[in-house]
């Protein structure tokens, strides 16, 4: 019910801020979608897994916890990674931010600072060198799927989000 409150007020707040869902929208107006729109999507896409691997590279260097549960189990999380924190860090939050500051860059910054707080320092029990790294992590991530938001859209930025999430839970 929240999910679907967030994404409601959100779609609402989006409109009102000037950022893109082109796929939706078309959906929405019963247009029909090309194959040529879809290439919005391939730049976050590439840019989700380059930022997976690059954070994958760094438990080299630092004992990363491993996720929880089995590959298959971890592996269906990516759509709903993807959409729910989307959905309520950028299209929600974002957006709302945005209207009242009128600073892309800043209300990308704050939500993915809130996304952090909310949902990855809650219940953190690692030495220092590894929070810290997850922290980071987390963080720029969100910031690169708040700026995929703003320039490609929505549905780009829960693609980039999965695309990350898919890359590091297949690893992991």
């Amino acid at each position: 019910a929240l999910m679907l409150l967030f994404g409601w007020l959100g779609i609402i707040l989006a409109e009102k801020g000037g950022f893109k869902m082109p796929i939706l929208k078309k959906f929405e107006n019963g247009e029909k979608i090309l194959k040529s729109d879809y290439k919005i999507l391939l730049i976050p896409c590439i840019l989700g897994f380059a930022f997976a691997i690059i954070t994958y590279l760094t438990s080299f260097f630092v004992d990363v916890p491993k996720n929880p549960g089995n590959i298959f189990v971890r592996i269906l999380t990516t759509p709903w990674a993807g959409l729910v924190t989307e959905t309520v860090s950028h299209l929600f939050v974002v957006s709302a931010i945005y209207l009242l500051i009128k600073n892309r860059w800043i209300s990308i910054i704050l939500s993915s600072l809130l996304f952090v707080v909310l949902f990855h320092l809650n219940g953190m029990d690692y030495e220092v060198s590894v929070a810290v790294i997850l922290v980071s992590a987390n963080f720029l991530a969100s910031v690169l799927t708040g700026w995929i938001y703003s320039k490609y859209g929505y549905e780009s930025a829960v693609l980039a989000h999965a695309s990350m999430h898919l890359v590091m839970l297949t690893l992991n």
